[in-house]
C-alpha cells in the first residue's frame, strides 16, 4: 500500500468515531493487503474468521444441528466468550 494511502487512512481513523467509516477502512485494508476472512458480528463488533472455518461452521448452523461444537469452535477462533459465541451462532444474519 502506498505511503499516501496509509497516511490518509490513519488521518480518517483519527478524525472519526463512526463505526461505519472504521469498518470501511478495515475492509479496504483487508481487501488490498490482508488475510481474507469472512466478517461476522460478535457482541456488536465486526470480527473476521478464516474462510475455511466459516465454510465448515455455516452449513452446520444452517442445518440446525450440532450448535455446541460450533460455539466452542467459534470461541477458539475468535477468543470471544460463551455468551457472545452462542448469540452469534443463533443469529446467522450477522455472518456476512
Amino acid at each position: 500500500m502506498e505511503t499516501n494511502t496509509i497516511q490518509f487512512i490513519k488521518d480518517v481513523l483519527k478524525a472519526t468515531d463512526s463505526p461505519e467509516v472504521i469498518d470501511l477502512s478495515v475492509d479496504f485494508i483487508i481487501e488490498n493487503h490482508g488475510d481474507h476472512g469472512v466478517p461476522i458480528r460478535i457482541d456488536g463488533k465486526r470480527v473476521y474468521i478464516p474462510a475455511k472455518e466459516y465454510d465448515t461452521m455455516s452449513p452446520i448452523i444452517r442445518a440446525g444441528s450440532a450448535k455446541i461444537p460450533v460455539i466452542n469452535a467459534l470461541r477458539a477462533v475468535t477468543g470471544c466468550g460463551l455468551k457472545e459465541a452462542k448469540e452469534a451462532v443463533e443469529d446467522m444474519d450477522n455472518w456476512h
